[in-house]
């Protein structure tokens, strides 16, 4: 999609790069204590300037942890870890077929986001 999009509007940045500088991301993070990010499927191919990782490694020049949310979290997530995305979650509750993943992809990151919020407010009591 990144090719495609620099392609068709003659810029030769990745995806990540027009976005967080649109977006003045880093400017958003200024105060910030967490950073959640994510994307449906978190794989090997995240590491390869996808926005979770883009987002991580700004959140990291700040000193901020980073949690990443997927509807798919790949087993072999170290890298992911390396490149600044501090814990994974899983969106999707279990074993799914894809049509209820995405059917209810709205409730399941609510529940999700519940969890994390849990267990945040668990450490600061």
């Amino acid at each position: 999609m990144t090719f495609l999009f620099t392609q068709l509007y003659g810029l030769n940045q990745r995806g990540i790069d027009i976005v967080t500088q649109t977006l003045k991301l880093e400017t958003h993070l200024e105060g910030a204590d967490l950073v959640i990010t994510g994307e449906g499927k978190i794989d090997g191919q995240t590491i390869f300037g996808k926005t979770p990782i883009g987002v991580a490694k700004l959140a990291k020049k700040k000193d901020i942890p980073v949690i990443g949310v997927a509807g798919y979290i790949e087993d072999k997530n170290r890298r992911v870890r390396e490149e600044g995305i501090d814990a994974l979650f899983s969106i999707v509750p279990g074993a799914t077929l894809l049509e209820d993943a995405m059917t209810n992809a709205y409730q399941y990151l609510k529940d999700c986001s519940e969890n994390i919020a849990r267990v945040i407010d668990m450490f600061k009591r």
